[in-house]
């Protein structure tokens, strides 16, 4: 792990913090590119939309599907403000 790792980690946890206030279960996700653009910044919306998948990491997998290209995904990186979840 090195700065930048750290860096994209603390835009989890404060997005986090955002759905936390937005009222639902304090988890965010980051989806960054290979040249370290934050590219999505996704809350957990469980309580929110009603819907035990609205996990953070999951998603924020169901909406880069939706943006980009499956070549381009495998260049990406998801950092969560916790371990992801196993769902």
């Amino acid at each position: 792990m090195n700065d930048i790792d750290i860096e994209h980690l603390r835009l989890a946890i404060s997005v986090a913090w955002r759905a936390r206030e937005h009222g639902n279960h304090p988890f965010g996700a980051v989806l960054v590119d290979e040249n370290n653009h934050a590219l999505l910044e996704v809350e957990n919306t469980v309580i929110t939309a009603r819907d035990s998948t609205g996990h953070a990491e999951t998603n924020l997998v169901r909406l880069a599907t939706q943006r980009f290209l499956p070549e381009q995904l495998a260049r990406y990186t998801l950092y969560s403000s916790t371990e992801p979840c196993a769902m």
